[in-house]
């Protein structure tokens, strides 16, 4: 099993593509967790709107095997939970995986790469996704599949140097939470901000905003 006090922070599968990119178009709480060392919890507070219709959708359940109209499985979602090193700090996470193949995530993909940035690179890292099966579509038809490696989704998503100038966005967005968080009650939340130089801020959170855990002393039982 895995400790929480052993962990540093807790990333769900769009954590690290906020850090790198300092984008907070969407919202993102984090919280130290009740009832563990100093467990820091980030999680984006958004409803996910899912088009079952979609030719996205509909080009998953033809790579997992799952009937078009099968309405049993439409709102079913597998996650993987994996831990790694992200500098100086132990991170869990736990992302939202599309197929388990010989027991590895895959991701699957039928959108357009010239609009993924590196959206898709991160989610892959994410969930701990090693391969992106990839279906490319005209006038709504599939014309063809083609299964890439992470290596090959990194070098088509970012340039070496852009890639360094990502990676200590993370690393400095991470610090910056936790060394802001020392202070924090557990149970406390605070919104993930960027300054128009990059900065990152936590500002408290009130309200039905911050109700991203059950109340502190049933997180503590849990925990125990």
């Amino acid at each position: 099993g895995v400790s929480l006090d052993d962990m540093d922070f807790g990333f769900g599968g769009s954590t690290l593509e906020m850090l790198a990119n300092c984008d907070n178009t969407d919202p993102f709480m984090v919280t130290k967790v009740p009832g563990t060392k100093n467990f820091l919890l980030v999680v984006k507070s958004k409803d996910y709107v899912a088009d079952h219709a979609g030719f996205g959708f509909q080009f998953e359940r033809l790579m997992t095997g799952i009937r078009m109209d099968d309405l049993k499985n439409a709102t079913s979602a597998k996650e993987h939970l994996h831990e790694m090193n992200v500098g100086e700090y132990r991170v869990l996470f736990r992302a939202e995986t599309d197929a388990i193949q010989r027991g590895s995530p895959v991701e699957i993909k039928a959108s357009n790469p010239r609009y993924w940035g590196t959206k898709v690179m991160f989610q892959m890292i994410s969930s701990g996704s090693t391969k992106l099966c990839h279906g490319t579509k005209a006038r709504g038809e599939l014309t063809g599949v083609s299964v890439q490696s992470l290596q090959q989704v990194v070098r088509s998503s970012a340039r070496g140097d852009h890639i360094k100038f990502l990676e200590r966005n993370i690393l400095d967005g991470m610090k910056s939470i936790h060394d802001q968080m020392k202070g924090a009650d557990p149970g406390n939340v605070f919104k993930i901000s960027f300054d128009r130089s990059g900065s990152l801020c936590l500002l408290p959170v009130r309200g039905r905003s911050g109700d991203i855990l059950p109340p502190a002393d049933v997180v503590r039982e849990l925990i125990e």
